[in-house]
């Protein structure tokens, strides 16, 4: 027994330490992810989500006009020379309805070359480069006649051919009276591109020479007054004491004939002349410091802000004195 006690205390002594004891911490179990279900919020569109949104734009509604009526209300309306199968020169028809729904003042009018197809005794079915045909009125467009000639040094209205619109050009040597070479002369002398300074062949039947005197008629250079001054333009249709000039910027404008002058494609001018010339839709006056007839260019120096500078003008755009 004595043997057995110490055995017994000291059992009891170890159970009494290990129930003393704090309990370690045991490592964090992480619990298993739980499943999420995504829940739909609505949320209100933003502005930008709107503006993506695909929207049918509303159809305009349809032009509705009389027989031959132009975008100018009170302008009369007109029968043409052309013919069937001619070339004529018009602006381009969503120009042209524009101007219908917007006014005229409204919108810039470039003349390409098209076909008349079927002529009428005041509007005409034209078809253009993209084979689309449209009904113009007969003051909307200008005829060139079939079987036209021209020589060097003559002036003709017709269209760039080598690229696109309207032109007035002079022949140069190099072409056929039935297909003539020219130097267009609406282009600034200086374009970068150097287009101005070379030469284009005009197809048949493409073209027609200007009268060299101060008649009024399509193609020739215009002065109009308007708001007291004379303003540059190209008359593109004369109908009755009626004209519609083109202008600056592609602006065409309706005057009475009264109002305007025709200035002759090919003036008499001189080194050291005064002239006046076309500047920024106005004339303005200069001296001829250059004349190069065979190319139909005139070397103007003038004064621009003070100071003096130089500008190339068609020869078919200088006056010697204003009407």
């Amino acid at each position: 027994m004595k043997k057995l006690f110490p055995l017994l205390f000291a059992v009891a002594l170890v159970i009494v330490a290990g129930c003393g004891k704090e309990k370690e911490p045991q490592p964090e179990q992480k619990k298993p992810a739980e499943k999420v279900t995504e829940e739909k919020v609505d949320t209100p569109e933003t502005p930008e989500e709107e503006v993506a949104e695909e929207v049918t734009p509303p159809e305009e509604e349809p032009i509705v006009r009389t027989p031959g009526q132009s975008p100018f209300a009170d302008y009369p309306t007109s029968s043409t020379t052309a013919a069937n199968g001619d070339y004529v020169i018009a602006p381009s028809y969503t120009w042209l309805e524009d101007a219908y729904r917007e006014g005229p003042e409204n919108v810039t009018f470039i003349y390409y070359l098209m076909n008349a197809q079927e002529v009428g005794t005041v509007d005409s079915l034209l078809k253009d480069s993209f084979d689309s045909d449209m009904v113009y009125p007969n003051t909307m467009f200008i005829p060139l006649p079939k079987g036209k000639t021209a020589a060097v040094g003559d002036i003709v209205l017709t269209t760039w051919q080598s690229g696109s619109g309207m032109e007035r050009s002079i022949v140069v040597e190099g072409g056929t009276p039935e297909s003539p070479m020219v130097l267009h002369l609406d282009m600034d002398y200086d374009n970068p591109a150097g287009i101005a300074q070379e030469t284009d062949t005009l197809k048949p039947n493409t073209f027609y020479p200007l009268t060299l005197d101060d008649s009024i008629e399509v193609g020739k250079t215009s002065a109009c007054m308007k708001d007291g001054e004379r303003v540059h333009g190209i008359f593109v249709n004369v109908t009755g004491e009626k004209v519609l000039a083109l202008e600056w910027a592609g602006t065409l404008v309706e005057y009475n004939k009264s109002d305007c002058a025709a200035v002759p494609p090919k003036p008499t001018v001189a080194v050291g002349d005064t002239v006046y010339f076309p500047s920024f839709g106005t004339y303005t006056d200069g001296l001829v410091t250059k004349v190069d007839e065979a190319i139909g260019r005139v070397w103007i120096e003038y004064e621009w802000a003070g100071e003096k500078t130089e500008e190339v003008a068609s020869i078919m755009d200088v006056l010697k004195t204003l009407p």
